[in-house]
């Protein structure tokens, strides 16, 4: 099979598993080296629809809370994060089998690869 074969297969793959949009919230779940997890700028992350996010550390993490604008293209496998008064990160990432949202710095910086879990909608109980 060819190299291009593969990669269109492996992105209809992605697509075909809920590649397609990451809105919604994600914590992570990992970050291998461990030893570059404050260079990680994700905690608690929620994606809206308009191309913002807003990450919070959960209780008993450090770091701080940011927001900043993001761009997330499946089809190339790239996450572009820019935090607000910082310069845009950028990672490739995919939507493994498992629905966990895979990235890995590619851009300048420690490099690191994260693996981030989509939290469930909570229902609210009926009164």
């Amino acid at each position: 099979m060819s190299m291009r074969r593969g990669s269109a297969i492996a992105a209809v793959l992605a697509l075909a598993n809920g590649g397609c949009s990451i809105t919604g919230t994600w914590r992570v779940q990992s970050v291998d080296p461990p030893s570059t997890r404050e260079e990680f700028p994700l905690h608690h992350v929620t994606f809206e629809d308009e191309g913002t996010y807003f990450d919070e550390p959960l209780p008993g993490e450090e770091g701080e809370p940011n927001v900043g604008q993001y761009s997330w293209n499946p089809a190339f496998y790239t996450l572009h994060l820019t935090p607000k008064g910082s310069t845009t990160q950028f990672y490739r990432g995919y939507i493994r089998m498992d629905r966990k949202l895979v990235v890995t710095r590619t851009g300048k910086g420690p490099k690191h690869r994260a693996i981030l879990v989509r939290e469930t909608a909570k229902v609210e109980p009926a009164p």
